[in-house]
C-alpha cells in the first residue's frame, strides 16, 4: 500500500494546477495561415480551436503534449476574422472570447489598407514601455494594427526566458494575441544563452518565436507579403554582412522576384544614426550602410526601420549615402530634402511601382521603452526630424500612399510624413472610427481633406443623425456631433462626396465601428481587500478557488512608513511581501474593451488575474513568501498597465497581488492598487453581435471530460466534444476544409500523459476518487 500511496503522490505532483506562463501569441500570419503559440507551467496537450464567432469555434487542431506550443493552422480564407481558443485537450484555457481572434492578410498585390506598428528596444519591462504601448492603442482605437514590427532588442538585458516572458510577452499580452508580431533579432537577445529548453536554438529569441522560413530557408532573416508590402526583415547581429555573404545573396534574389509596390525593411542597426549609437564608427552599421543599402536601393526600397539607437530620428528621401562617414554629398544623395509632410513642404513622390535608386526613408526607432543620449554629430547629416521622447511608429498604408506618424508615449504626434507613389488619383478613405462619447465621433482620413470633409451631409449612421461636422487643422480627422446612440453597440458610419487636397472625391465608403463606453473605477484606493502577511507560505494564493477565509480583511492601501497606509503592517525586520485578494464583477466579459491597473508601490509587485499573471514590476520569476524585490523602486507615482482582458470572466473575477520589499531592513513599503475597466457592461437591446455567448452554461461540463483520462484519449490530444472552462459547447473533432502542423519544440513526449492516465486508472479507477481528482485540476486551469 505503501508504493501506491508514494505512486499516488508523484501523480499528483504532475498534476499541479496548470496556467498559462505566456499567453497565446501570433507568428508568421498569412492569408491563409497562422500558427498561434503559447506557454503553460505544466507539460499539456495544446490545442487550438477556432470558429468564426465566441461560442462557435466548431474547428480544431490537435497539438503534441509540451510546456511551449506551437499549433499552425493552415487552409484559412485570406482578409477573414477568426476567432480561437488554446485548450489542454478537454478545457479552455483562455480564449473563446471577442477579445481572442486572428484576422488572415489580405491576398498579395490587394491595395486595401494596412496598419503597422513598429517599435524598437523595448524590452525592460518598465513605465516608459507600458506608456509607448497605451498611446498606440489609443491613437489605433477606431483602426485594428494588421502587424507589429519589433525592431530588436525585445528582451533586457540578456534575452532569456523569464526576460521574454516578463519583458516583452507579459506587457503586450493583450495586442499579441490579435496582432502577428514579425521581430528582427537585437544585440540584446544574444547576450545570454539558453541551453536548457532542447528546442534547437541557444538564443530564447528563436526558441519563442516561430518565423516564416519559406523565401529564405532560415528564421535569420526572412521575408513576407501583406497586400501591396513586401516586407523584408535581416539580421545585423549574427549574420555574415559581407555583400557576398548568404543573407546579400538571398537579398538580391527576393527582392529581384517581387512584384510588390511597396518595399519595407527592418534591422536593429540602423544606418543612419547620431543616438546613443554611432553610425559612422560602429562596425555593424557600417557594414549594413555599405554592403546591404545598395542592393536594398537599387531594387526600389521605400522605408528602412531600426533600433539600437535610443532616440527617434529619420531621414529626408535619400539615395546613394554609403560612404563612410556619412555626408550629404554635396546634395546628390537627397531626392528631396523637404520634409514629406501635407503641412509642410509636402510629401515625398516617387515614381508609380517599384524603380531604381528613387529614394528611401531611414526611420530610427529605439526609443519604446528608454532614450539614453546622442553622439557627436547629432543631429545626423540626413536627418529631418529627430528628438528624444520615448515613442514608436504608425505606418499607413493604402494603395499608393505611405504615410508614417511617431506617437509619443503621451499621445502626442511629433513627426508625420507620406510618401506618394505616381499622380493623385485615388480618392480619400475612411481609415478608422473612434466613439469617443454618447454624442461624438472622431474619423480619420487616409489623407487630407478639403473643406468638403466639414459637412455633416457627406456622413451617415444608420439610426443616428450627424448634427455637425468639424475639420481638424491636420486636415486628416473629422469630428462628427450626433444625437445619441448608446455605447457598446455596433455602426456602420458610411461617407460620400469627401475630396482630398488633389480633388479626388469618394463616391461611398463605409467602415464599421462599435461604441466603447467611458471607463469604469471597479476597485479604488481604500477598498476592504484579503490579506496574508508573509511570514509563511500561502499556498495557491493566486487561484480563484482559494480559501481566503482565513485571512484578515483591510482597506488599501497597505504598507508602511511613508505614513500613506491604511492598513499599517508590521513588517520592518520581520518579513517581506504581503499577499492581498479582491473578488469584482465584470457583467459581460464579451463586451469588455479595456482593464487597465493603476498602481501605487514600494518596492515591487506581481499582478495575478484569476491565476494568470497580467503585470509584474521588480518581482522575480519565481515568487515565494521570503521574496525581495529585484530592485528599488520609491512610491508616490501611480504605474499604469493594460491587463489582457482574455483574462477575465463575465462574473466574479479575482485580482490577486503580492507586494514585495527590497530586503527586511527596508524603511518602508507601499501597495495601493486600484482597478478600471472599459466596457464589459451587458449590451444594450438589439446588438445582436454577441448572442453567440448566451448558451454559456457553467462549468458543468468539466466532470465529464474527466472519464477519458486513462482511455487513452489524452494520448491523441483531444476528448472529442468536450466543454470549456467558460461553459461554451465546442465540437471538438471539427475540420472542416484546415489543417495543423505540430512543432514540438522542447521535444516532450505525448507518452508521458498516456503513462499517468493508465497509473490513476490502475490505483482509482474502480473507487472514483481518480475522476475526482482529475476534474478538481480541471477546475483550476484557466
Amino acid at each position: 500500500m505503501a508504493r501506491y500511496t508514494w505512486i499516488l503522490l508523484a501523480c499528483c505532483s504532475l498534476i499541479q494546477a496548470q496556467s498559462i506562463s505566456v499567453e497565446p501569441y501570433l507568428q508568421s500570419l498569412s492569408s491563409n495561415e497562422v500558427t498561434i503559440c503559447w506557454q503553460t507551467n505544466v507539460s499539456s496537450a495544446g490545442n487550438v480551436r477556432f470558429g468564426d464567432a465566441p461560442g462557435n469555434l466548431n474547428q480544431q487542431v490537435q497539438g503534441l503534449s509540451s510546456k511551449y506550443h506551437f499549433v499552425t493552422v493552415t487552409g484559412l480564407q485570406p482578409a477573414t476574422r477568426y476567432y480561437y481558443a488554446v485548450d489542454d485537450g478537454a478545457t479552455i484555457l483562455q480564449g473563446n472570447d471577442n477579445q481572442t481572434w486572428f484576422e488572415t492578410a489580405p491576398l498579395a498585390g490587394s491595395r486595401g489598407p494596412i496598419r503597422i506598428w513598429a517599435a524598437g528596444d523595448v524590452g525592460e519591462g518598465n513605465a516608459g514601455q507600458i506608456d509607448v504601448m497605451d498611446a498606440m492603442l489609443e491613437f489605433s482605437r477606431g483602426r485594428k494594427v494588421d502587424l507589429f514590427l519589433g525592431l530588436g532588442d525585445l528582451a533586457y538585458n540578456s534575452g532569456t526566458e523569464s526576460e521574454f516572458r516578463d519583458n516583452f510577452f507579459a506587457p503586450y499580452a493583450g495586442v499579441l494575441k490579435t496582432v502577428p508580431c514579425f521581430p528582427c533579432i537585437g544585440n540584446h537577445e544574444t547576450n545570454g544563452s539558453q541551453t536548457n529548453w532542447g528546442m534547437g536554438s541557444q538564443y530564447s529569441y528563436y526558441n519563442y518565436f516561430a518565423l516564416p522560413t519559406t523565401n529564405s530557408g532560415t528564421e535569420a532573416y526572412y521575408s513576407f507579403d501583406w497586400g501591396n508590402v513586401h516586407f523584408v526583415v535581416l539580421d545585423s547581429q549574427i549574420s555574415s554582412r559581407s555583400p557576398t555573404g548568404a543573407m546579400a545573396t538571398w537579398l538580391q534574389a527576393d527582392l529581384a522576384g517581387t512584384n510588390a509596390e511597396w518595399v519595407i525593411a527592418a534591422f536593429h542597426h540602423p544606418p543612419y544614426t547620431k543616438g546613443s549609437h554611432n553610425s559612422d564608427s560602429e562596425s555593424r552599421h557600417i557594414d549594413m550602410r555599405e554592403n546591404l543599402l545598395p542592393i536594398l536601393e537599387t531594387y526600389g526600397v521605400d522605408l528602412v526601420l531600426g533600433g539600437h539607437s535610443h532616440v527617434y530620428e529619420r531621414t529626408m528621401l535619400v539615395s546613394g549615402a554609403y560612404n563612410t562617414p556619412t555626408t550629404t554629398g554635396g546634395g546628390s544623395f537627397l531626392i528631396d530634402s523637404g520634409d514629406g509632410s501635407w503641412a509642410g513642404n509636402g510629401v515625398y513622390s516617387k515614381p508609380a511601382g517599384l524603380s531604381t535608386s528613387d529614394g528611401a526613408v531611414y526611420v530610427v526607432a529605439g526609443n519604446g521603452c528608454k532614450v539614453s543620449g546622442t553622439s557627436s554629430g547629432y543631429p545626423h547629416v540626413l536627418s529631418s526630424h529627430s528628438e528624444q521622447e520615448l515613442g514608436s511608429c504608425i505606418i499607413d498604408v493604402l494603395g499608393a500612399q505611405l504615410t508614417l506618424r511617431h506617437v509619443r508615449d503621451d499621445g502626442t504626434i511629433s513627426d508625420m510624413f507620406t510618401i506618394r507613389k505616381g499622380s493623385d488619383t485615388e480618392a480619400p478613405q475612411p481609415f478608422g472610427v473612434q466613439h469617443l462619447s454618447d454624442t461624438s465621433v472622431q474619423v480619420e482620413f487616409s489623407e487630407p481633406v478639403g473643406a468638403s470633409g466639414a459637412l455633416a451631409a457627406h456622413y451617415s449612421i444608420p439610426g443616428v443623425q450627424v448634427l455637425s461636422a468639424t475639420l481638424a487643422s491636420d486636415q486628416t480627422t473629422v469630428t462628427l456631433n450626433t444625437s445619441s446612440h448608446p455605447v457598446g453597440a455596433s455602426y456602420q458610419l458610411t461617407v460620400s462626396g469627401v475630396s482630398d487636397l488633389s480633388g479626388n472625391t469618394v463616391g461611398s465608403a463605409s467602415i464599421a465601428y462599435r461604441g466603447v463606453p467611458g471607463p469604469v473605477q471597479v476597485i479604488v484606493e481604500g477598498d476592504s481587500w484579503k490579506y496574508f502577511p508573509g511570514t509563511a507560505d500561502p499556498g495557491a494564493w493566486t487561484d480563484p478557488l482559494y480559501n481566503d477565509s482565513a485571512w484578515t480583511t483591510g482597506p488599501s492601501g497597505f504598507g508602511y512608513g511613508d505614513g500613506d497606509d491604511a492598513t499599517l503592517l508590521n513588517m520592518q525586520n520581520s518579513y517581506t511581501t504581503v499577499f492581498t485578494r479582491l473578488s469584482f464583477d465584470i457583467p459581460d466579459v464579451s463586451t469588455l474593451h479595456e482593464l487597465r491597473l493603476d498602481i501605487d508601490f514600494d518596492d515591487g509587485f506581481a499582478a495575478f488575474l484569476n491565476g494568470v499573471k497580467v503585470a509584474s514590476k521588480n518581482a522575480r520569476p519565481i515568487i515565494t513568501y521570503q521574496t525581495t524585490a529585484s530592485a528599488s523602486h520609491e512610491a508616490g507615482s501611480v504605474e499604469s498597465y493594460q491587463l489582457p482582458v482574455g483574462s477575465a470572466v463575465s462574473g466574479s473575477n479575482v485580482l490577486a497581488i503580492v507586494g514585495i520589499n527590497r530586503d527586511l531592513g527596508s524603511s518602508d513599503l507601499t501597495l495601493i492598487p486600484e482597478l478600471v475597466r472599459v466596457g464589459g457592461d451587458v449590451p444594450p437591446a438589439g446588438n445582436t453581435g454577441n448572442t453567440g455567448n448566451s448558451g454559456n452554461t457553467g462549468n458543468t461540463g468539466n466532470t465529464g471530460n474527466t472519464g477519458n483520462t486513462g482511455s487513452g484519449n489524452v494520448g491523441s490530444g483531444t476528448s472529442g466534444g468536450s466543454t470549456s472552462s467558460g461553459g461554451s459547447t465546442s465540437s471538438g473533432g471539427g475540420s472542416g476544409s484546415s489543417t495543423c502542423s505540430l512543432q514540438a519544440r522542447d521535444g516532450t513526449a505525448v507518452g508521458g500523459l498516456v503513462l499517468l492516465g493508465l497509473m490513476l486508472v490502475l490505483m482509482l479507477g474502480r473507487s472514483g476518487r481518480g475522476s475526482r481528482l482529475a476534474t478538481r485540476a480541471g477546475l483550476t486551469q484557466r
